[in-house]
């Protein structure tokens, strides 16, 4: 069974009552993103999680099977490890009044399967240089219902050669069609820039 593990949790305590669980993309660890939580705001406390497979190329970790060639619509993987974040997020009770999920990449997927699978659990979605995986699941009709809808950060990259143009483009009017989006492009790779980071810190404290 696919578990989160609760010792490999890095953790940025805030002073409100906020919570930003941060991805990490595939190949790395909960160190990855641990290393963007000081560029968030102070109030929300941060939980960078471990994704629970190890990679399959050698260090670090990831969230399910990945082949950035196929477009896949299983979603049984993906599904496993949102639904094994979902019960770790319910250990710890109800200490946040509001959860954000937040991902990188691969970590990305993993932020609006969370959104697809609990959409009144989360009161934004972070989504930097990923794509929506393909298929359909049966929480997407509850997002499309959502009045407002769910709050989404989309940040793409001119120059990200490691998300599929495809799987981007296909995910951009799915995205728009189930969240309220807030879409921003940089000149950069596959990577998170400072004026990201900036912009990402706006869109929490507004939402």
């Amino acid at each position: 069974m696919v578990r989160i593990d609760d010792n490999a949790v890095v953790w940025r305590q805030g002073t409100g009552d906020d919570l930003v669980l941060a991805m990490h993309g595939f190949g790395a660890d909960e160190r990855d993103l641990a290393g963007v939580a000081p560029y968030l705001p102070e109030q929300f406390t941060v939980a960078s999680l471990r994704g629970p497979l190890p990679s399959p190329m050698g260090g670090g970790y990831a969230w399910f099977e990945f082949n950035p060639a196929v477009d896949s619509t299983d979603h049984t993987m993906v599904k496993a490890s949102a639904e094994a974040v979902l019960e770790w997020l319910g250990t710890i009770g109800d200490k946040y009044a509001r959860v954000h999920a937040l991902g990188f990449s691969q970590g990305g997927v993993m932020a609006v399967e969370l959104a697809r699978l609990a959409p009144t659990r989360f009161t934004s979605v972070v989504h930097l240089s990923s794509f929506a995986h393909n298929g359909d699941l049966p929480g997407d009709a509850d997002l499309l219902a959502m009045d407002p809808k769910l709050p989404l950060f989309s940040g793409i990259g001119h120059d990200d050669n490691v998300i599929a143009a495809n799987k981007r483009e296909r995910s951009i009017p799915w995205l728009d069609a189930h969240f309220d989006v807030e879409r921003h492009y940089y000149e950069r790779g596959h990577t998170i820039t400072m004026e990201e980071l900036q912009d990402v810190s706006a869109f929490l404290n507004r939402v």
